[in-house]
């Protein structure tokens, strides 16, 4: 148990939801998915070896078109250092959201990091709007670490 209260995996990934089928495929809490990440990093969820184990298939992730678009890594083969950047991530997408959740380390420093974009899908320019802040927010990051 890892005191989660605020995430949880609901259902399988569909295409479409049937009445009886829960209403998305999870939740998440920014505050609890970047304490997860954080833990991993640390070695502290089940141990070290288990902690590795996860992060190493968090790893695989190859969406960088959210936060992680702001790190200028190649986004089919980042899974070691790159100019002193090493990047684990996981993103989310629904119908009006977008969500990123990872560990960022660089030169100076490290941070786990969560953020979830809730909004109005209505067109091509309200997404962009909201893909350009999430890479905003990428920039702070990588001026902290780096």
């Amino acid at each position: 148990a890892l005191g989660l209260s605020r995430t949880a995996l609901l259902d399988l990934v569909r295409d479409h939801r049937d009445p009886d089928d829960a209403p998305q495929l999870s939740i998440g809490s920014p505050a609890e998915l970047s304490w997860l990440f954080s833990a991993l990093a640390r070695g502290q969820v089940a141990d070290a070896v288990t902690s590795q184990r996860v992060l190493g298939w968090l790893s695989h992730n190859a969406d960088l078109s959210m936060v992680s678009s702001a790190f200028g890594l190649d986004p089919l083969s980042h899974r070691t250092a790159d100019l002193g950047l090493q990047l684990i991530n996981k993103t989310g997408t629904d119908v009006g959201v977008r969500s990123e959740v990872g560990l960022l380390s660089g030169a100076r420093s490290g941070v786990a990091y969560a953020v979830t974009v809730q909004f109005t899908d209505t067109g091509i320019a309200m997404r962009l709007r909201v893909l350009e802040a999430l890479r905003t927010f990428g920039y702070d990051l990588l001026e902290y670490v780096y």
